[in-house]
């Protein structure tokens, strides 16, 4: 007794896809004259998100059969398909072989699924993702592929002005919407500026995107375009051999996160960030703080670190610096600076790159904020910086530390988790709470009508916000400065420093009274 191919066939896909999925495809192929079968060295791949994609042969008795890849997307996927589908739409001709096709109208399951029939990523299995590619190979594949975003994806690409906090908040926000955990609002409220053992000052990233950024109402240029969205090394694949790989073979998969019109450093910089990030594993300490450099200046020397990492940045850097420059070279320079930030930033939320390199991102976006501020002139470094430690590392101990407890979802810091910061020598390890009664805030700030502009310069206001202050608020508005930073418990030393220590002592009687 033999049993019915149709039934066979049933077998077979469910065991790939499930029976959902199984049955769907089947109904459709009825419906539509063909016959679904599965291959017999079939596959099936889960990447980053729920998704399963698998290869089936479709047959049509006037063309024959064709491999197509089902893509099996879970209920709350379900838009790639529209994205996909707009991205062909508006994709020019030039750039159409580096999109997967879409080869039949998707179709839904029963259990709330959506089946994507899309063409081979290639036309074999010698298309492999660019994140396999030996480091060596890494700066021309990121070359062809920069070149091609740019000229051949974006021939209309355009520029628009938005506000540089605007579009940092916009960017988190995105990578949030993608099930990232980012940035808490209060997160490292009171440390505008931070250093490391390592590094000089820097504006704390972790506040640029929020109402409390040094980059105030700065507005920048962006260049917009089409993009992929979410463009690290898993997403792009390219022919590769034992001996070569062959660059302006890639193709993009996974246009979940596609937009026609969003800015064209969001997966330049993706890509960028993916492909370097191996590269650090083996660097030394001193080596990553060279690549730091490296990242934010391109006349920084390389001798030191990996052949690769330079040459890496230098072929995404120096080519879309060259593609863009009829946009103005000033517009691709500061946005590269900007976008470090927001996805140096994003990079740090990755749990799988571990502690050592998702601190090695922080700090990026700080080297880059720093560059965007000298380059801007948006705000001086104050005379007083605290030192902070990798939070990243190891748990806070019952007993206090002076690192923090980064959440295992990969979220970043509370402003509550943060007052246990290692904040070395400008004493605030374990710093208490202060507080006065409203009578004491009228006093004080009644006796600094005048002099209101030292006590900000002295405890670090930046000269953007002192410009917002309202006139006849300026002592209560550096009194309420300090106190959504948590730094109360400088004020008392502060008016010392400046000559009013009659002042200084109501705050003291205030608390010991």
């Amino acid at each position: 007794m033999t049993t019915e191919p149709d039934a066979v066939s049933r077998a077979a896909l469910s065991g790939l896809l499930g029976a959902d999925a199984a049955a769907a495809l089947i109904a459709w192929g009825e419906r539509e004259a063909l016959t679904v079968q599965v291959p017999a060295d079939a596959w099936k791949n889960g990447g980053y998100t729920a998704a399963i994609l698998a290869p089936v042969y479709v047959t049509d008795t006037c063309t024959g059969t064709q491999l197509v890849v089902v893509k099996c997307l879970p209920p709350e996927q379900s838009a790639e398909t529209d994205a996909h589908g707009t991205a062909i739409h508006e994709c020019p001709a030039e750039f159409r072989q580096h999109l997967v096709e879409q080869l039949y109208p998707p179709i839904a399951t029963a259990g709330g699924r959506t089946l994507m029939f899309q063409s081979q990523a290639g036309t074999s299995s010698e298309w492999r993702p660019l994140a396999e590619l030996p480091p060596r190979r890494l700066a021309a594949a990121c070359e062809a592929v920069t070149r091609s975003l740019i000229a051949d994806w974006n021939p209309d690409r355009q520029v628009r002005t938005t506000g540089a906090v605007d579009y940092l908040r916009g960017e988190v926000d995105k990578a949030r919407s993608l099930g990232r955990q980012t940035l808490g609002q209060g997160a490292v409220a009171h440390l505008p500026w931070v250093r490391t053992g390592e590094d000089l000052p820097m504006p704390n990233p972790l506040l640029l995107h929020t109402g409390e950024s040094l980059l105030g109402e700065f507005q920048i240029d962006l260049v917009v375009g089409r993009a992929h969205g979410d463009l690290h090394g898993q997403n792009v694949l390219l022919r590769q051999y034992a001996d070569h790989a062959e660059p302006d073979t890639f193709v993009l998969v996974d246009l979940m996160t596609y937009e026609s019109r969003c800015p064209l450093d969001r997966d330049l910089v993706t890509l960028l960030l993916s492909a370097i990030s191996p590269l650090l594993a083996d660097a030394s300490d001193r080596q990553r703080r060279l690549m730091l450099d490296v990242m934010v200046d391109q006349q920084a020397p390389c001798d030191e670190i990996a052949p690769a990492f330079g040459a890496t940045v230098s072929a995404v850097w120096r080519t879309a610096d060259d593609a863009l420059r009829r946009c103005g070279r000033e517009v691709w320079r500061r946005q590269y600076l900007l976008s470090l930030i927001a996805h140096g930033l994003i990079f740090t939320t990755f749990d799988d790159l571990g502690p050592d390199r998702r601190w090695w991102y922080y700090r990026l976006a700080g080297y880059a904020a720093r560059e965007l501020l000298r380059a801007v002139d948006a705000a001086p470094v104050p005379d007083q910086v605290p030192v902070v430690s990798n939070p990243f590392t190891s748990p806070v101990s019952p007993g206090g530390s002076d690192q923090i407890d980064i959440p295992a979802s990969g979220g970043l810091l509370s402003s509550t988790e943060v007052r246990g910061l290692d904040l070395g020598g400008a004493g605030r390890i374990g710093r208490r709470e202060v507080s006065y009664s409203g009578p004491v805030k009228v006093r004080v700030c009644q006796g600094l009508y005048a002099e209101w502009p030292e006590l900000a310069d002295y405890v670090g206001v930046p000269a953007w916000e002192k410009a917002r202050f309202k006139a006849g608020r300026g002592a209560s508005e550096v009194w309420e400065w300090l106190e959504r930073r948590f730094r109360m418990d400088e004020l008392a030393p502060a008016l010392r420093e400046l000559g009013r220590p009659e002042l200084a002592d109501i705050l003291d009687r205030d608390l010991t009274g």
